[in-house]
């Protein structure tokens, strides 16, 4: 390795090299040009050795470092450097930390399992910054705290790569929203952040609301099973109105009832650009459902919306029919035992106008009355001629 012999991969993974076996290499890198891999995890690396490996990324352009669960802090013609599950500590990744800016070839740094909680920040700060290999953030279970969102926040007003942020199951409050949207609404690249499973409240969705009145580029938002009641979505649906970008919006899993399904119709009802709503797993009722219902007559464009799992048989009926829009035009539909009443015929019939292809309706054991069959018989008379089987017991 001190002759520049090319080496393209060197693995000292679970070797258990200390300090001064890690030394030796870092000495022999000052020479050796080549290097592209290097992997370190699972050894007894600690903030000496990283001063070493930081000296060689400040200086060497071509290697790639893995140091996790380890030590490790210098690297310069690294290309991946990897050292989780080391004993990383806080001097340690400050090392890594004043050397990665320097080296502009080192495209991937693994600092994950190590001692220092800053260990995760500072290969964070790499990742978002690191134009070649963001173009996908995924930081799903890093228990994220405000040090790192500020960190993430300052990334995001200088990254022009980065399309797709994922911060999914990290806890993040308020105050950590607060946080990412100041950074989101200095950023024009970024199309899709999901946040499922964080806490985000009255405050936090206003940060988001906002996020989205100004920023031109974001169509996905996931927002599911974050607690998400009927005040939080009314300061989304406030937005969605005059919103011109969002194509996917999802709310699964969250606690929005029939006051939060009104303020949702109430803005899509003329949104032109929404595709996809997702409100699985919530507590809409009949009469939130029937408002869906009216808005989804007028609104052309929302092709698929998922309300499976709310507290009322008539989100699948509602759910089911409008498939047809995606031009999913189903031969056969049960409706059997769905406490289906008039008004829900009414629902139905509405949506069974454009339906050419239907040729099996099973709508037994409901609560249908006189008016309901007349509703039904009205379009199965003009509309319906393919329709075979009725099943109305």
């Amino acid at each position: 390795m001190k002759c520049d012999m090319p080496l393209n991969n060197l693995k000292v993974q679970g070797c258990q090299v200390g300090n001064k076996d890690l030394q030796y290499l870092t000495d022999i890198f000052q020479y050796n040009k080549a290097t592209v891999i290097i992997n370190s995890d699972n050894n007894e690396i600690d903030d000496n050795v990283v001063k070493h490996f930081a000296y060689v990324l400040r200086n060497n352009p071509v290697s790639i470092v893995w140091i996790g669960d380890s030590s490790i802090y210098d690297m310069s013609y690294i290309y991946h450097p990897e050292s989780s599950e080391n004993r990383i500590g806080d001097i340690g990744a400050q090392h890594f930390r004043e050397a990665l800016p320097i080296n502009k070839t080192l495209m991937e740094v693994t600092l994950k399992d190590n001692e220092s909680s800053l260990c995760a920040t500072v290969q964070m700060e790499h990742e978002i910054m690191h134009e070649s290999i963001c173009i996908t953030v995924d930081w799903t279970g890093y228990q994220i705290r405000n040090e790192k969102l500020e960190c993430l926040s300052a990334a995001l007003k200088k990254n022009y790569i980065t399309t797709r942020l994922i911060l999914d199951e990290n806890q993040i409050d308020d105050n950590g929203i607060q946080l990412l949207a100041d950074g989101l609404l200095k950023n024009k690249i970024l199309q899709e952040l999901s946040l499922r499973n964080n806490r985000i409240g009255d405050k936090g969705m206003k940060y988001i609301a906002n996020v989205l009145r100004e920023n031109m580029t974001l169509n996905t938002l996931n927002l599911s099973k974050s607690s998400i009641g009927n005040d939080e979505v009314k300061h989304l649906a406030d937005v969605l109105k005059d919103n011109v970008t969002l194509i996917t919006l999802i709310l699964s899993n969250n606690l929005i009832g029939d006051d939060g399904a009104k303020h949702l119709v109430e803005s899509i009802q003329n949104n032109t650009k929404l595709i996809t709503l997702n409100l699985e797993n919530n507590r809409i009722g009949d009469g939130g459902t029937q408002k869906i219902a009216t808005a989804l007559n007028i609104n052309t464009t929302l092709c698929k919306i998922s309300l499976n799992g709310n507290g009322t048989y008539l989100c699948v009926v509602v759910g089911v029919l409008y498939q047809q829009r995606r031009g999913n035009m189903p031969t056969s539909l049960n409706f059997s035992k769905h406490c289906i009443k008039d008004e829900q015929v009414l629902i139905l019939t509405q949506s069974l106008t454009d339906n050419k292809s239907l040729i099996e309706l099973d709508i037994s054991s409901n609560q249908i009355g006189k008016n309901g069959v007349q509703h039904l018989a009205n379009v199965l008379e003009n509309n319906i001629a393919s329709l075979i089987i009725l099943v109305f017991a």
